[in-house]
């Protein structure tokens, strides 16, 4: 007789593997050698989908152009001092 969290554990497994697939798909066109130099062997797979997940956000993020960038940072800055 099988026990439940042995098969809960096998399915969540088998859930971060795909999700991980779907990832290093994704992330493809990004790597470089700035990714290659994390040793995500080191991590479990659930960490590694962590890690995946947050360059890929990083990736994609919009890019804001340096007058926009500029004048956030003015703004901000305007902010602090009246607070």
């Amino acid at each position: 007789m099988e026990n439940s969290e042995t098969n809960s554990f096998d399915f969540d497994e088998v859930d971060h593997l795909l999700r991980n697939a779907e990832l290093r798909d994704q992330i493809e066109p990004y790597v470089d050698e700035a990714i290659c130099r994390v040793n995500v062997q080191a991590f479990s797979t659930a960490k590694e989908n962590e890690f995946l997940e947050s360059m890929l956000a990083w990736e994609r993020a919009p890019v804001l152009p340096p007058g926009l960038i500029h004048l956030y940072l003015s703004l901000a800055l305007t902010t602090l001092q009246w607070t």
